[in-house]
């Protein structure tokens, strides 16, 4: 919470709120309504991958996986730490009866590759197209960082048996919590399964990049509603820097960070920090109407309460 206090001061100052409430007033609502149908497919396709990694674990209707998937997403624009990855991978165990710990290894491996598909993607910009200072420095900065966690986890996949063997050997030794943690080691490892050279895992690519595709699209059209005049180029770049961004804590829905990146980023396209001000306060408020309208009606879908939720979350 600090941390996104800080980012709204630093996004906000020098800023002008009326000529940024001005500038979303005049938004294009064609443009505002394209953008959100489009982040609605992306919810669709997201869905659509996570049933894929989820089939050597679990037979998850597509219906349920968009209905998690969605709570997920609302838990995270409701609570600080992006506790939605966690709630939708134990309630997945609840209804599907599905492992908790293989589904979050899903989840890893569903955010690995976002990254890297989003880091390729950036790296062939960097050789097509004049990019603002810090836009190579950004693509270093998360190849390490994805680049690192995917080979750890590509190397777990790969050497599952020693690791399988050297789990029992280690900890199950331990008294009372060696089994329990034994399993939870078999568990990750079977979540892992889509990690192999498979027309599953080419399926899984494929739908990564047509998300971030569709990401980006919807960013150009919410830039065009605003008037900003840029590149779908552009709005890739910032889809980037968003995504890296929301790896750092911040409060409920990124709130701060999104200001923060948005401005920043922008100004490299030389783009009026009002007027990137505007944008972050429109995509923010674009995805939290879908968002939250899409997880309640999840919540329906499941017969589960706010009340529950939470306490999933706590828990």
């Amino acid at each position: 919470m600090p941390i996104s206090g800080a980012f709204l001061v630093l996004a906000f100052r020098d800023g002008d709120p009326a000529a940024v409430w001005r500038a979303l007033v005049a938004a294009r609502s064609g443009y505002v309504a394209l953008a959100a149908a489009l982040f609605l497919a992306g919810f669709l396709l997201m869905a659509l991958r996570w049933r894929l990694l989820l089939q050597p674990i679990a037979p998850v209707g597509l219906g349920r996986a968009l209905s998690l998937l969605m709570i997920g997403y609302m838990v995270n624009y409701l609570v600080p730490g992006r506790l939605g990855e966690v709630t939708r991978s134990y309630l997945l165990g609840t209804f599907a009866g599905a492992s908790r710990t293989a589904a979050l290894a899903t989840v890893l491996v569903e955010k690995v590759v976002d990254g890297l598909v989003l880091l390729a993607c950036l790296g062939l910009l960097l050789r097509l197209v004049p990019l603002p200072t810090g836009a190579e420095a950004m693509g270093l900065y998360g190849s390490i960082v994805f680049l690192g966690v995917g080979g750890a986890l590509v190397a777990a996949r790969l050497c599952q048996p020693e690791v399988r063997w050297l789990s029992r050997r280690s900890l199950g030794r331990i008294p009372r919590i060696g089994r329990r943690a034994v399993g939870l080691v078999d568990a990750f490892g079977a979540g892992l399964a889509t990690i192999e050279l498979s027309r599953r895992a080419a399926l899984v690519v494929i739908l990564s990049v047509a998300i971030w595709g569709q990401a980006t699209l919807a960013m150009y059209a919410l830039m065009l509603g605003l008037g900003i005049e840029l590149t779908p180029y552009a709005a890739l770049v910032l889809i980037v820097a968003l995504a890296l961004g929301s790896m750092i804590p911040s409060a409920p829905g990124f709130i701060g960070t999104y200001q923060f990146v948005t401005v920043n980023v922008l100004a490299g396209f030389e783009v009026s920090r009002n007027d990137a001000l505007a944008l972050s306060v429109l995509v923010h408020a674009t995805e939290y109407l879908l968002v939250l309208g899409a997880g309640l009606l999840a919540l329906a879908a499941e017969r589960m309460s706010f009340y529950r939720l939470f306490a999933v979350a706590r828990e």
